[in-house]
């Protein structure tokens, strides 16, 4: 397989990835589309491809772990019904995932960079919304005076992922025409 083909089989697993974090498929307490299947795509895209195109990725591949296994916990404690009070874990893997996406979007565009991809500017400044919506909610999630605000962030941060996963499809659709 070359490198191209590789390339584009990361970005499709990046794609689907980033669908699979915010939209969920509930058969009563049962996720039928579990985050930690995100964490397992973009593990898989680091592996397969990403860590020989940029460097930098092999860091966040302990990290998809980390945060798979967390979201796979929770999942199994919400699908049994058991109460899920864990303040300080929250809180961490929340900065986790904050790291994660912003680190994983700047190296997506580093490599869309090294192909001379057009939309790099557009991926940065959507690592840069994506980054500032996710840390305002973190710190704001927790308040319910301004639950409000928290949902308005929520609702924007699906925009804002629908617009990541369109530029990423496009970046796949490029290296495809590479070929």
């Amino acid at each position: 397989m070359g490198e191209i083909e590789q390339l584009s089989r990361a970005l499709r697993k990046i794609f689907w990835g980033y669908i699979l974090l915010y939209f969920n498929f509930n058969l009563g307490t049962l996720d039928l589309l579990p985050t930690a299947l995100s964490f397992l795509l973009f593990y898989q895209a680091i592996r397969d491809c990403l860590e020989k195109e940029e460097e930098a990725t092999k860091l966040l591949k302990s990290i998809c772990v980390i945060l798979g296994v967390y979201h796979l916990i929770n999942e199994f404690m919400v699908m049994f019904q058991i109460p899920v009070e864990l303040f300080l874990i929250e809180e961490i893997m929340a900065v986790l995932a904050l790291y994660f996406h912003f680190q994983f979007l700047t190296n997506l565009a580093n490599i869309a960079d090294k192909y001379s991809y057009l939309a790099v500017d557009t991926l940065l400044a959507l690592r840069t919304v994506y980054t500032v919506m996710m840390t305002i909610l973190i710190f704001t999630m927790h308040f319910e005076e301004i639950e409000w605000l928290s949902m308005m962030i929520m609702v924007a941060q699906v925009f804002i992922t629908i617009f990541i996963c369109f530029v990423i499809g496009k970046f796949r659709r490029y290296i495809d025409g590479i070929e």
